[in-house]
């Protein structure tokens, strides 16, 4: 199969949520040892079970499976980042790894808020530098599709200012800079109340091609 079924879009939000949660129980577990080993094995059986029904790439986050033809609606988000990118690891809704946060467009600027569990984890409480700096190239990513500019990263600039917390509101925002030829200069924030946690500027590169082949042509 290349794409699911779309009357199962219920289910596959819900099974993603179900093993969201069953992640972050695994990052905080301290169970004895008969409940790790059931719980073991019973995951093992679920992997069995989904296991023949593994598309096999090569994947995309707005899709299930990458084609060409994929790009074409690329651009054109009506500036909902979330609807657009169901299998991205920030937002999306089909993935078990993503928070997932929210994003919204408001007059050309990018906004978005949610909430980073202790999977992320890096510093005490805090979010780890590397998922803070996903979360910014997200961010700023998803304002360009929104304008009906995507592009892909070409550099990130982080800036950490201070700790982002883990388990609490953070509020983000980003607008367009501005664009020089094929660049576009990008930057965005995350917040926690008023606090400035991080801060970032991206320059995002045209391209008509995204050189992307299947695992077989390479």
């Amino acid at each position: 199969m290349s794409e699911p079924d779309p009357d199962t879009e219920s289910e596959l939000v819900a099974l993603a949520a179900t093993l969201r949660r069953v992640v972050t129980q695994v990052r905080t577990i301290a169970a004895p040892v008969d409940v790790l080993v059931d719980a073991t094995e019973r995951l093992a059986a679920v992997e069995a079970l989904l296991d023949a029904h593994t598309a096999p790439g090569p994947y995309c986050q707005s899709s299930l499976t990458f084609a060409p033809g994929n790009m074409d609606t690329y651009n054109g988000s009506a500036g909902l980042p979330n609807d657009f990118f169901p299998y991205s690891p920030v937002l999306g809704a089909r993935n078990p790894i993503s928070p997932p946060m929210e994003m919204w467009m408001e007059d050309e600027v990018m906004h978005g808020r949610g909430t980073v569990g202790p999977t992320w984890c890096g510093p005490p409480y805090s979010v780890h530098g590397g998922g803070v700096a996903m979360l910014l190239d997200e961010l700023l990513g998803s304002t360009l599709v929104a304008l009906e500019m995507g592009a892909p990263t070409g550099t990130l600039k982080v800036i950490y200012r201070s700790f982002t917390p883990l388990d609490e509101e953070l509020t983000m925002r980003a607008w367009l800079d501005r664009v020089e030829g094929r660049k576009r200069f990008v930057r965005g924030e995350i917040r926690h109340g008023d606090r400035l946690c991080a801060e970032a500027e991206g320059i995002f590169i045209q391209t008509d091609k995204m050189g992307i082949k299947p695992a077989s042509e390479r």
